[in-house]
Parts: C-alpha cells; structure tokens; sequence
C-alpha cells in the first residue's frame, strides 16, 4: 500500500493529469486521493465504497461481482437441483478486497433464496493463490466432511483445488469446482472436465474503459 501511495504522490508531482489505480486495499481510499491532490484517479478491479467516489475526480470501472456470485451460485442450484440440501465449499479472495465482498454476497444471496439448506462445510479467504487454495482444500479432506462444490472467488483458486484433487485421487467432475475470471487455464479445466465453471470477466474492455475514463477526466469531463 505504502508503494501505491508513493507512486501517486510522484505522478502528481510530475504532473500528470490523470492516474489508473488498483487499489490493493480499498479502505486505503482516502489516503490515495489525498496522495493524488487534484489528479483524478480512475479505480480499476478493486472498488472503493461509494462513499470514496466522486463524479469528475474518482470513479471506478469494473464487473459486477455480485452477479458474477449469482451465476456461481444459481449454476450448482441448477446442476443440483434434484438436492434439498447442499454442502458448499467457499473460497474467497483477499479480505480487503471489494471482488471479495461483492462475488461472496451474490453467492450467498442467491443460495439463501433458493430455499434449500446450504450448508457451509469450509470458508476461509486463500487470497486469489491456487497453493493456499490447494492447502486449504487437503485440510477439508482432513476433517472428513463432504462437499458437493468448492465455489472460489478467482479461477487461480479453483484451479488449485482442481490440483489438490489429483493429489489425493478423487475424481475429477465428482465435486463441482467453480471459479471466476475464464482464464485460458480455467477455461482449459473446464474442456478436461475438471473444473465445472467460471465466469467471464472482460478484462480488455475494462482496461479500454479504464483508458477512456482516464482521458475524459484529465479533460476536465465530469464523467
């Protein structure tokens, strides 16, 4: 955080007239616009809370994360539908991160209004890395529980579990295994029937957006 603070405060010095941030921790807001002066800063990936925004001076451009969560979730509803009751295994990104909030809500949001009983067997924040992500998932194999799905934040961690499961012999496809992003790699997963899903995320057009923001702001629009 300290190294994004430092950065800001150098472009606005330098002069520069607008500045592309992915906030590593969102509730850094304040300090980072205080860093930036009268630069304009354009939020990517990491959305500050709205309070933290201001039209023609901090705007954010991203996906909806919560809907990224409901597809997750409505996906295992309706491969599952023939269950009342579901065991979830959920994996999350950084805590800090509003990706997290947002996918993790739409999840839950969309199981709690199914009606059915969900049941969350493992939760816990593996931080977008496929090898925590991998650890956390032989721990569960540890406590003997069973999972019908690992829904995960980011495709890097469901392909973790996707690891994991080799490693410890059990079939790929006999738990579902789901991600966000559509990595070639998940993507990949998905054709050998090891991961059952993802969401895509367009990354291209948000950076587009992103530029496109940036431009109209240093001009003094009030996007």
């Amino acid at each position: 955080m300290e190294n994004q603070v430092d950065q800001i405060q150098k472009a606005a010095k330098e002069g520069y007239d607008a500045v592309l941030c992915g906030a590593i921790d969102v509730d850094t807001a304040v300090e980072l616009k205080a860093s930036a002066g009268e630069m304009p800063i354009v939020f990517v990936n990491s959305c500050p809370k709205e309070k933290n925004l201001e039209k023609g001076s901090y705007m954010y451009v991203g996906s909806d994360d919560f809907t990224a969560g409901e597809f997750q979730a409505q996906y295992v509803l309706d491969r599952l539908a023939s269950k009342n009751e579901i065991n979830v295994m959920l994996l999350k990104g950084p805590v800090a991160h509003s990706a997290t909030a947002g996918r993790t809500k739409g999840v839950k949001k969309t199981f709690e209004a199914s009606g059915k009983t969900i049941n969350y067997v493992f939760e816990d924040n593996a931080d977008w890395s496929a090898d925590k992500a991998a650890k956390m998932f032989e721990i569960f194999l540890q406590t003997g529980r069973q999972a019908d799905c690992v829904i995960c934040n980011n495709d890097s961690m469901a392909l973790g579990v996707v690891e994991a499961c080799k490693k410890a012999g059990i079939a790929p496809g006999s738990i579902l295994i789901l991600g966000v992003d559509a990595t070639a790699d998940g993507c990949e997963a998905i054709e050998n029937g090891e991961m059952a899903f993802t969401v895509y995320q367009p990354g291209k057009g948000q950076g587009e957006a992103a530029v496109k923001a940036a431009a109209a702001l240093a001009a003094g629009a009030s996007t």
